[in-house]
């Protein structure tokens, strides 16, 4: 069996997508052969976890010649720029899966849909085909490694407060909530990703004071698990610091992330609202009030279903399914 992955990271996209791809990789490994069709921005980080790379900046047509003359079986696409015309030139050639995580591929066009996200049961999703099957709901999750079997000495109680922007920082978020948090009487950490522009990164470190700073960490998992209450964008760090019992505040960097951080607020965790409407002048007095309370749990992990094992439920499911 041959799964090819195509998908995309950098500096404008992140890296969220590619390590999904990742994570879901290594299970599939043990089964199957495993080349990546990636852009090259992308491209040294697949090299560097042990997997062969094709490079393709497009999703066009040139793209699917490509992936048809690696002989597929099963194609793993996971990019906002994949649109469901894509897709359906992609069915052609193999079966096909699709992380999806906002109903972007209505109608579907593949043969699977993988949407993890706490609101993915809520989107009305339309397939064009009667083949198509659903893999939705944290326990279909694709989580790093690391998370996948958790242990007690995880759930760690922690000190102050970890503030993540995700691995880039385009909207100069990083130095707004220093400045908001400066004279918050706790212990504050910030992590800077390592796609933040070298002009932001001088400008970060001239105004530490008071903060630790994190440089460019390889993993979150003990930053977040030595932290308290963790204050970031709604994206896949929400996922694991519900995992490892931190209480959370979330706001949204882009719309995409939107469902989610509504989601998570009818689950009673602290949603601040879109980056660019975030109440800078109360923040530090909210998030001390938040603080004050995070020995309760803004939302366990076990009332969605989250146990960081969707991989391998999926990597079953999938396999199953290409076998029939």
């Amino acid at each position: 069996m041959r799964v090819v992955f195509r998908t995309e990271g950098g500096s404008s996209v992140g890296m969220g997508h590619l390590s999904r791809c990742l994570s879901l990789s290594h299970v599939f490994s043990k089964e199957a052969d495993i080349v990546f069709v990636v852009n090259e921005e992308a491209s040294s980080v697949v090299r560097n976890s042990g997997y062969d790379v094709c490079l393709s900046e497009a999703f066009d047509v040139s793209d699917v010649a490509k992936i048809t003359s690696l002989k597929p079986d099963l194609i793993v696409v996971d990019s906002y720029r994949a649109d469901s015309d894509y897709i359906d030139s992609l069915r052609k050639i193999a079966k096909v899966a699709i992380f999806d995580d906002n109903g972007e591929h209505n109608p579907v066009t593949a043969h699977y849909v993988i949407n993890g996200n706490l609101h993915a049961t809520h989107i009305d999703y339309q397939s064009l085909y009667t083949d198509t099957l659903f893999f939705l709901g944290p326990r279909f999750l694709v989580m790093k490694p690391e998370y996948w079997h958790i242990e007690e000495e995880d759930n760690y109680k922690g000190e102050g407060i970890l503030i993540t922007v995700g691995g880039a920082d385009p909207h100069h978020l990083i130095l707004k909530f220093m400045e908001a948090l400066r004279d918050l009487p706790i212990v504050k950490k910030v992590i800077v990703g390592p796609f933040v522009p070298p002009d932001e990164l001088q400008k970060i470190e001239g105004n530490s004071k008071g903060f630790d700073i994190i440089w460019k960490p390889v993993s979150l998992k003990e930053h977040i698990k030595r932290s308290k209450l963790v204050l970031t964008a709604a994206g896949s760090t929400v996922y694991e610091a519900i995992l490892l019992g931190k209480r959370l505040v979330v706001f949204s960097l882009a719309e995409n992330q939107v469902p989610i951080a509504e989601a998570l607020a009818r689950h009673g965790v602290l949603y601040l609202g879109h980056f660019e409407n975030i109440d800078w002048q109360s923040l530090s007095e909210i998030i001390e009030r938040e603080y004050s309370e995070s020995d309760a749990l803004s939302l366990d992990a076990k009332t969605i279903g989250l146990d960081g094992k969707g991989v391998f439920r999926l990597t079953e499911e999938l396999i199953g399914s290409w076998y029939q």
